[in-house]
């Protein structure tokens, strides 16, 4: 037992400090302690753990399993699959590994971490197919976050793809959760397809529907997807970015509808419908004041473009003036960014 715990236990459990620290996950706020068992237990067992009753089902259903585990074997893979847990804190998020564990932050949902703890320990799986299974996963999970799907049988399918996984080769983890996701059907889990997302995207307002930390990871992956396609340098983009709109959310007294328009009223409804829109968000690094913020378009466009590097900001700063129809534009071309970012279930992508 000595051996054990000088091998295996204090190494990966004995810092105390981090694993005791009180960390918020979704609804809950537990010790990382607690929550690296829970979805332990849950990738274990292929079920998801009872939040009040860790022990006790650790006890019932992994101790007294049968044929129970040897003391041997089994501490030596908990510690592994502590220090794998751990690990995905130091990931680099401007590599695709580290991106999807920020955007499950950004997105608030700690739902598949028990099938990406799986994911990671099996050494059976090719990096390359790992990464194919994350996308997949994210990609299903983001596509239902811009609708508004609801989450609240997330635990119930979770449990079914593990099940699945167990079920099928290790070595084609890809595969199988991919054409999982596919089969998924109902309202209350299926994978959305291109016209759906892209009519939320392009004629809905965001702002509001959505948190603004996850329009910040949508807005992150069109700079990411700005800088593949224009051959710039990737780099992990600044923390604390923060959601600033183009047409003020006050326009009404800053930016007036020009004098003589056709017909006052609809104008005004035209640019009160796109004032929360994709189209008109962007980011910065710090809030512009007030007085920036509602200033004209040509004074705001100098201010974002000698302020921010953000390719997102400088392609924004290219339009000489910011009217309905820029709006528009710029949503289409950002939807077009965010599908490409996450494929659909019938995208080329996941043909083997």
């Amino acid at each position: 037992m000595a051996a054990l715990h000088d091998q295996h236990w204090e190494p990966s459990l004995g810092d105390a400090g981090y694993w005791l620290e009180q960390v918020r996950q979704g609804r809950y706020t537990r010790e990382r302690s607690d929550l690296f068992l829970m979805h332990w237990l849950t990738m274990k067992l292929s079920e998801p753990a009872r939040g009040q009753h860790l022990f006790a089902d650790f006890r019932n259903k992994v101790l007294r399993s049968e044929p129970p585990p040897s003391v041997g074997d089994l501490i030596p893979e908990l510690c592994r699959d502590a220090r794998l847990f751990r690990s995905f804190d130091n990931l680099d998020p401007s590599e695709p590994e580290g991106r999807f564990f920020k955007r499950l932050n950004q997105m608030d949902t700690t739902t598949l971490l028990p099938v990406a703890l799986r994911l990671f320990r099996n050494d059976d799986l090719l990096a390359s197919k790992r990464l194919r299974a994350l996308r997949a996963l994210e990609s299903w999970l983001v596509r239902r976050m811009i609708l508004g799907a609801t989450t609240q049988h997330y635990n119930r399918l979770l449990g079914q793809l593990l099940t699945r996984m167990n079920e099928e080769s290790a070595e084609s983890a890809d595969e199988v959760i991919i054409r999982r996701l596919k089969e998924f059907d109902s309202q209350t889990d299926r994978w959305p397809g291109d016209a759906e997302v892209r009519a939320r995207l392009e004629s809905q307002p965001l702002y509001g529907w959505i948190s603004q930390k996850r329009i910040c990871m949508l807005l992150e992956a069109c700079e990411y997807h700005l800088a593949q396609n224009s051959g710039a340098e990737m780099i992990p983009l600044p923390e604390g970015l923060t959601v600033e709109h183009a047409l003020p959310q006050e326009w009404h007294q800053y930016w007036p509808i020009p004098t003589g328009a056709a017909d006052p009223e609809a104008a005004v409804a035209e640019r009160d419908a796109r004032v929360h829109r994709l189209g008109n968000l962007t980011l910065v690094t710090q809030k512009l004041n007030s007085s920036l913020s509602n200033a004209e378009w040509q004074t705001k466009r100098a201010a974002l473009r000698t302020r921010s590097q953000l390719l997102i900001n400088q392609r924004l700063c290219e339009n000489e003036s910011w009217t309905e129809a820029s709006i528009d534009s710029r949503s289409a071309d950002l939807a077009s960014r965010i599908l490409a970012t996450w494929p659909g279930p019938d995208d080329q992508t996941w043909s083997s």
